[in-house]
């Protein structure tokens, strides 16, 4: 760790290639495996409340 170096760009420009990639595997675990799927909705549930729905309204 004495030698880490972080570096000085932007998060977006170092993820830059790997994010497309990483998005649409996260979103065909979520479609194709019980347990993130399930994972994601506790959550979902731990935050937003039972019987409650998020419903976001974009302008």
């Amino acid at each position: 760790m004495r030698d880490w170096r972080v570096s000085r760009g932007s998060a977006d420009a170092d993820n830059g290639p790997e994010a497309d990639i990483a998005f649409w595997r996260g979103r065909g675990s979520e479609r194709h495996e019980g347990q993130v799927y399930s994972a994601i909705q506790q959550q979902v549930l731990a935050i937003v409340g039972e019987g409650l729905d998020a419903v976001p309204t974009p302008d």
